[in-house]
């Protein structure tokens, strides 16, 4: 992400928003981020986007691991079940 030229002085390249510190941002932020600047107070104004299509990407791999989960005994059957329960977090 990169500050722009501001009258406060040239652009500086940063890696993240410092919300203590004014000045124009640019860079590619997820939408959470700018819900969250939005609550903050930031103006925020769109230049471009991306919209992803829906996919399912991982249904051959939860398919797997419940097939692994309902066909194993012992350790195997256990790190399939942790994982279709996404770590226990």
């Amino acid at each position: 992400m990169r500050l722009l030229q501001h009258p406060a002085g040239n652009y500086v390249e940063v890696n993240h928003i410092n919300w203590n510190k004014l000045g124009i941002y640019e860079g590619t932020y997820h939408t959470y981020d700018l819900m969250i600047a939005k609550d903050q107070g930031y103006q925020i104004k769109c230049i471009k986007g991306m919209e992803w299509g829906k996919a399912y990407l991982f249904n051959g791999f939860i398919d797997k691991l419940f097939e692994m989960k309902a066909n194993s005994t012992g350790p195997i059957r256990n790190i399939a079940k942790i994982a279709l329960n996404g770590g226990g977090y």
